[in-house]
């Protein structure tokens, strides 16, 4: 796990930045640019409003996602404090930036994972369903048809005549004793 650290003024220029830092955004020199630099819109929003914090002196941690120079994303968990002029002058900010990429990565793989099974789970629960429609169907013209037998095993074996069932083709499928 990568730790880079970071001061910018007021203004959100970078003053300091570690050679870890520089790793993970994969450039050389800082020179002119601000954190905002390395952001995108939603990221751009998350800092100012944690920069408002800093100008109300007070400390936070927080997620953020940078984009390298090459464009790849960098999430990372930032812990920033104010810092202070020998006058006591709020004169910019510190932050530890924790590279979490890799575990951001697999919670983002995890959920698509947990989305499919879920996508997964409801279709197939619909089809069960279905199916046990048509099991519900089927048993009831089970139960009609075993009805109606039973009424005729019921005739056929009150009756003093002689009763035959036989199928199309004429061959005995049953009769009374």
């Amino acid at each position: 796990m990568i730790e880079g650290f970071l001061q910018i003024d007021n203004k959100v220029r970078l003053v300091d930045v570690n050679p870890a830092l520089k790793k993970m955004l994969k450039i050389d020199s800082f020179e002119n640019k601000t954190l905002y630099d390395f952001l995108n819109e939603d990221n751009k929003k998350i800092l100012s409003q944690q920069l408002a914090l800093r100008s109300q002196n007070k400390n936070s941690t927080y997620e953020l996602m940078l984009i390298a120079s090459d464009g790849s994303e960098i999430y990372c968990i930032v812990n920033a404090t104010p810092l202070y002029d020998n006058q006591g002058e709020k004169s910019g900010s510190f932050a530890i930036l924790t590279d979490i990429t890799d575990r951001r990565k697999a919670e983002i793989e995890l959920q698509k994972s947990r989305d499919e099974l879920e996508r997964r789970v409801i279709e197939r629960t619909q089809e069960l369903s279905e199916m046990v429609e048509e099991l519900k169907v089927s048993n009831d013209v089970i139960e009609t048809y075993n009805q109606e037998l039973e009424n005729l095993s019921i005739v056929a074996s009150k009756t003093y005549n002689g009763v035959l069932i036989m199928d199309q083709a004429g061959i005995l499928e049953w009769y009374n004793h």
